[in-house]
């Protein structure tokens, strides 16, 4: 701040005078807690009022020329800025970089932050109290929830979504940006509604109009959307900007998936029957605990009358049912993992990522599993079996980067991001981070660089 020798104009007096009050009643009020940041909150009222962009970004010419118009390009100047205001509107840059943050996590520049916020209000304070008095609410409504439902709420109402997609250009990644959402959120909030989002020129070319057909096709007969994924060679985006596309097949999807489900389990327990003819409800649960239960959950009145209930004497029923072999069991599950590991690496689909629990859910031992801390290692040898074939992440990449170059290669692709991506559907950092194997593993393929790619 000039000191009182200074022959400063009267405009840049009250600048120099709103700021020292701000400072004062900032520094002299209560300490805010831990968890209330005012960056975001102020960033997203500038992003609420006139200076938004209509992208949904913040428009910083728009900022700089109002900054000049208050404060003078004396206090501008002064406060780390020696260029004119005609150099900084040309070129825009000492703005952007330190005025505007992009990231929350980051320190911000207080006396910055403290010009931005005299775009919106005359006092700081209201910002605080504001945020204060919203996470209250907040605080008030999470303490009158009894029971949150499992099911996820769209995070944005239909009339927010559709003006979104309007000044969007009714592009996912542009509208999720203006929303400020993530692209699955927004997904997820358009199946909600049912909103029919048509496919860009640009996703129907990378699809194509054969997979796309085809898509409609396998979505409306229930099948599982990774198994389409796999069968198509597209990836779970594609298959769901597909699905936002043609919002009419969700009811038939949905109804065919049950469907399917439903028969799969009732199957499962027809053959159980089939094996154990003599076996009762309690020994038919126990055989296929997952299988029984949603059953029971689902399709209650086929599951009794298929299996009637059975009255027992209390008195025989105490010491009635035989402790179960966990000896055989463990031995079945071992071969069973065996068995999945083997289909896996020698199938010739796409593969996918052997998990502990994929490996447990096919020995049939969840529900033993997830017993351990109460009822001790039942099946050690299954567990240590599942967790010796399953895989981390790098492994896993590796495998599916090599399975897409072989069929680059039978395809006669060149080697691009564009085609790997499509091939492998793996995310665009990690075919990044993967490069230099990318590279070894083409050359012993035997797969042709494109020479206008510039990723490897």
């Amino acid at each position: 701040m000039p000191s009182a020798a200074d022959d400063v104009s009267e405009a840049e007096a009250d600048s120099w005078m709103w700021l020292a009050t701000q400072a004062y009643n900032i520094l002299s009020g209560p300490a805010l807690p831990d968890d209330i940041h005012m960056q975001p909150r102020l960033i997203g009222a500038i992003k609420n009022s006139e200076f938004a962009a209509s992208d949904g970004r913040i428009a910083h010419r728009r900022v700089q020329e109002k900054l000049f118009n208050i404060f003078g390009e004396g206090i501008i100047s002064q406060l780390g800025f020696n260029h004119s205001s005609e150099h900084l509107l040309k070129t825009g840059q000492p703005f952007k970089r330190s005025f505007i943050l992009k990231h929350e996590h980051e320190t911000p520049n207080a006396l910055h932050s403290l010009l931005l916020s005299r775009l919106i209000t005359d006092d700081v304070t209201s910002l605080v109290a504001q945020e204060a008095e919203r996470r209250s609410e907040e605080t008030k409504e999470l303490k009158g929830i009894r029971y949150r439902s499992r099911a996820r709420t769209p995070v944005n109402s239909q009339s927010e979504i559709l003006d979104a997609l309007g000044r969007g250009d009714w592009k996912i990644t542009t509208t999720a940006h203006i929303l400020e959402t993530q692209e699955w959120s927004l997904i997820h909030d358009i199946k909600h509604f049912k909103i029919a989002v048509p496919l860009t020129k640009k996703a129907h070319d990378r699809i194509g109009q054969k997979n796309i057909n085809r898509a409609k096709e396998l979505l409306s007969s229930g099948l599982e959307k990774y198994r389409i994924c796999n069968e198509l060679a597209i990836s779970d985006r594609d298959l769901d900007l597909v699905l936002i596309a043609h919002p009419e097949i969700l009811d038939d999807y949905n109804t065919a998936k049950r469907h399917a489900i439903r028969s799969s389990k009732r199957a499962t327990l027809r053959a159980l029957k089939a094996q154990h003819p003599g076996a009762d409800n309690v020994m038919l649960a126990g055989l296929n605990n997952t299988c029984w239960h949603w059953l029971r959950k689902n399709d209650r009145v086929w599951l009794y009358e298929t299996c009637p209930k059975q009255l027992f004497d209390v008195r025989k029923c105490l010491n009635r049912l035989p402790r179960k072999d966990y000896e055989a069991i463990d031995l079945l599950g071992i071969a069973l993992i065996n068995q999945v590991v083997t289909e896996e690496l020698t199938a010739g689909n796409r593969p996918v990522r052997l998990t502990v629990r994929r490996l447990c859910i096919a020995a049939n031992i969840t529900s033993i599993i997830s017993a351990l801390k109460t009822r001790g290692m039942l099946c050690p040898k299954s567990y240590a079996l599942a967790e010796l074939h399953s895989e981390n992440s790098d492994s896993f990449f590796e495998r599916r980067l090599v399975w897409s170059l072989n069929q680059m290669r039978s395809n006669g692709l060149l080697l691009s991001g564009a085609n790997l991506r499509k091939t492998s559907s793996l995310q665009h950092s990690v075919l990044m981070a993967k490069s230099k194997f990318i590279r070894a593993a083409a050359e012993e393929i035997g797969v042709m660089m494109d020479p206008r790619t510039t990723m490897f």
